[in-house]
C-alpha cells in the first residue's frame, strides 16, 4: 500500500469526466456545498495526472459553482485508466449499500445544535428524528 499525497491544485487544471455516469442534481450539489461551507474540504478528490476527476465530481462542482473556490485538494491516482474508472464507480456504489442505525442517527441529530452541512433537509431531519422541530 502506498501513502497518499494530497496536492492542492488550481480548479482550472482539473476537468470533469464526460464519461462519469454519476449524476449530481442541484439538490445534491447544494448539500455538498453546505457541507464544504461548514466543514471545509475534509477529504481530497481523486484525479488522474492529466487532471481528469475520477472521484469527487460532485465536490468539485459544488466548490467551483457554489463556493467559487479557485483551488482544491486532490490525490493523484496512479491506477490504469480502466481501474480508475472502476474505482470511481465503486466509490459511489459502495456508499449506496450502507445503511443507518436509525435510532442512533435520530439521537445524534437530535443532540446537534446545528445540523447544517449534514445533508439532512427539514423533511429528512423530521423523518430521521420523528420530530417536526429542527434543532439549529
Amino acid at each position: 500500500m502506498t501513502a497518499l499525497t494530497v496536492v492542492r491544485q488550481p480548479m482550472s487544471a482539473l476537468h470533469l469526466d464526460p464519461r462519469n455516469p454519476r449524476q449530481h442534481p442541484d439538490e445534491n450539489i447544494d448539500a455538498i456545498a453546505a457541507s464544504l461551507r461548514r466543514f471545509g474540504q475534509q477529504k481530497p478528490i481523486v484525479v488522474r495526472a492529466d487532471g481528469l476527476i475520477a472521484a469527487g465530481n460532485g465536490t468539485f462542482i459544488a466548490a467551483r459553482d457554489r463556493l467559487d473556490w479557485t483551488e482544491i485538494d486532490t490525490v493523484i491516482s496512479e491506477l490504469p485508466e480502466a481501474e480508475l474508472a472502476a474505482f470511481g464507480i465503486g466509490d459511489n456504489q459502495t456508499a449506496l449499500s450502507s445503511t443507518w442505525d436509525d435510532a442512533l442517527l435520530a439521537k445524534l441529530l437530535s443532540e446537534m445544535p446545528d445540523t447544517s452541512g449534514t445533508g439532512f433537509d427539514d423533511t429528512a431531519l423530521a423523518r430521521a428524528t420523528g420530530s417536526t422541530h429542527r434543532p439549529r
